[in-house]
């Protein structure tokens, strides 16, 4: 979804492109109002149908969606959401889809955006270059806020306001953690930080 249309989901367990072979695209948000409409002029670039999901009756709006542009026959492809666990969308939306589009066969394709997604253009290899600077501020924030004392909160710290403060945005920071040389590192990686000071050790 972020790779068609901008938009990275974060209020909501899903929102859904639905990507016509010869018709604009459209996205069900997870919520309306304000928020939608803020969606909907992020994306602006991208498409210009974007439709709230009427307090997550996702399928209900594809339905209706499809219906208007006339593919109620036919097949329709479900994108996995996650293709390391082979996850599809919810049963109660596919049986919505299935019951409202009862002439419609739905196949459950396999990796069709991963090969697309690694293709980088000249505009995405610009922001992958932004990130490896902002990664290195953050690495360069944590090694100025590493004194005596400093919790691993601090460093997360560090780093979130490096990246954030750079233009960046924030999908996930994991702090590894080891009391071993860094030859012999065997670290410990999680994603909830200590807020308590340790004591120094040779």
């Amino acid at each position: 979804m972020t790779w068609l249309t901008g938009h990275w989901e974060w209020h909501a367990l899903a929102s859904y492109v639905l990507v016509p072979l010869e018709d604009a695209p459209t996205l069900i948000f997870s919520m309306g109002g304000t928020h939608a409409e803020a969606v909907r002029r992020q994306v602006a670039p991208a498409l210009s149908d974007v439709r709230q999901s009427r307090g997550g009756r996702y399928a209900e709006v594809m339905v209706e969606r499809l219906k208007e542009i006339g593919l109620t026959k036919g097949r329709i492809g479900l994108v996995e959401i996650d293709p390391r666990h082979k996850d599809y969308m919810p049963v109660n939306q596919y049986n919505d889809l299935r019951a409202g589009l009862p002439d419609v066969e739905l196949v459950f394709t396999r990796s069709l955006i991963h090969e697309l997604v690694i293709i980088k253009s000249a505009e995405e290899l610009d922001c992958v270059r932004k990130a490896g600077q902002l990664c290195q501020r953050a690495m360069e924030a944590m090694i100025a806020a590493a004194k005596l004392g400093a919790t691993e909160s601090d460093l997360r710290g560090a780093a979130g306001s490096a990246m954030l403060q750079g233009g960046g945005d924030i999908d996930f920071l994991i702090i590894g953690s080891t009391r071993w040389p860094i030859r012999r590192c065997s670290s410990a990686i999680h994603g909830r930080p200590s807020a308590s000071s340790r004591p120094a050790t040779s």
